[in-house]
This record gives structure tokens, sequence and C-alpha cells, in this order.
């Protein structure tokens, strides 16, 4: 998945993310907000693209700075760009032991064709509180 979708059907929230984990919601995703539906789909991005560790520890973070700025129609969001954010935001809590961690996710997503530029990119790129890409 290059490409994290979101959009509406009969007004009902959908995404390409499959909602493996119900923490808070047991009625799915949602976004625009800050409630239980976008704290789901926050940690399910985070759960689906690194790890368990690493979602729970900035799953709430995530849905404030970036769930809660998408419009209701929905959006599309660049898997790159949410890891550029992930690892921003572990540098900011200056976390050795989920550095590493991180870095072995990054290490993974190279091997797959992750390009090195991107991955000098982490310590420079934050995703801008509310950014939309691409709306449809």
């Amino acid at each position: 998945m290059e490409t994290i979708k979101f959009w509406r059907d009969n007004r009902e929230a959908r995404s390409n993310v499959v909602q493996s984990v119900v923490k808070h919601s047991p009625d799915g995703f949602e976004w625009g907000y800050s409630g239980s539906g976008p704290a789901d789909l926050a940690y399910n991005i985070l759960y689906a693209l690194t790890t368990e560790r690493i979602a729970n520890e900035l799953y709430q973070t995530f849905k404030r700075e970036v769930i809660s700025g998408i419009p209701y129609w929905g959006c599309e969001l660049e898997v790159s760009k949410v890891l550029l954010w992930v690892g921003s935001k572990i540098e900011e809590l200056n976390s050795n032991d989920l550095m590493r961690e991180y870095s072995k996710v990054i290490e993974a997503y190279k091997s797959n064709g992750l390009t090195e530029e991107l991955v000098r990119e982490v310590k420079l790129y934050k995703i801008p509180r509310k950014q939309t890409v691409e709306i449809h």
C-alpha cells in the first residue's frame, strides 16, 4: 500500500486500512474530529505500517495532528509521509528503544522499495496539522 485512502460510501466512512484492532470504537472508523472512531483509525494505520508498540505510543498524537484534520468526504495520505511523521515524533520523544524499532521498520520498507532519499528526509519532514492530500 503506497497510499492510505479515505472516502464516504452513503455517508459511511471507508478506508483501505483494515480495522484489525478495536480499541475504542466498535462502530468503526471515522475522521475529521478527535473521537473514538478517529482514534481507532489512527491506531490501525500506525499498527499496519509500523509495530504494535509504536502504534500504542503515537496513535493519540496521530489522531489529533493528522486524522482530525481530514475533511468529511476524505482524502489520500502517502504512506511515506506517514512514516516520516512517525520518525519525527519518535525523535521528539527521544526514545532510543522506539528509534531502534522504527529503524527496523524503515529497513524493512527499504528492502521493499522505499528510497534512500525518503529515508534521509526522516529527520526533516513533519506532516503539518490538518494537512490533506489529493482530496477526492
